[in-house]
């Protein structure tokens, strides 16, 4: 059996491990700092991020590719991009093999079958009709599901079907696929 960490990065974000597809996932907010006393901003705590990751032990890792949008302020892309190289760096630092995917790969095959066109939304129902027990707010206090949460659960089963394909190729010796793979693992 093989952990897969599904990272939804941001500030927000959310990381969660997979290891089939019927058991509860595991999810862990982003580790993050309080700036100041005074303040409601935050920082990453990359120690925080580390131990983490170590504490999860994944095999194998998917983080969603991140980049600025049209529109988008310089800080918020500046953090964004900040926090997405954080996780690349911990997760090859710590020597795990990993993917990054982009949004609309991961989110094809799990909510193209979904009417409405808020991916947050359909991210969020999709995960509540596979886990129907599992909560998705971010604390008990909260009343509103966390769509960084259902995301996270959503690229580490996105990942947990990469894996399971690249290893089954592997074993029984098909190599059609093997350019696809080589350069990630």
């Amino acid at each position: 059996m093989c952990r897969i960490l599904g990272i939804d990065c941001g500030k927000d974000g959310y990381l969660s491990i997979v290891e089939n597809k019927t058991d509860l996932p595991i999810c862990h907010s982003t580790p993050t700092l309080r700036i100041s006393k005074k303040s409601q901003k935050r920082d990453y705590d990359v120690g925080g991020m580390v131990q983490l990751v170590k504490n999860l032990n994944p095999d194998f890792c998917v983080i969603e590719k991140q980049w600025a949008f049209p529109g988008q302020g310089i800080v918020s892309t500046g953090s964004t991009m900040y926090g997405f190289g954080l996780w690349e760096g911990i997760i090859s630092g710590l020597e795990i093999s990993h993917y990054i995917v982009h949004p609309k790969t991961w989110q094809a095959k799990w909510l193209q079958n979904m009417r409405g066109d808020d991916t947050k939304t359909k991210s969020i129902s999709f995960v509540k009709s596979l886990f129907p027990t599992l909560s998705l707010t971010k604390t008990d206090r909260c009343s509103v599901a966390h769509s960084g949460k259902a995301d996270s659960i959503l690229i580490a089963l996105w990942g947990l079907d990469f894996y399971q394909e690249k290893y089954y190729q592997k074993e029984i010796g098909k190599t059609e696929k093997k350019e696809l793979y080589e350069d990630f693992f």
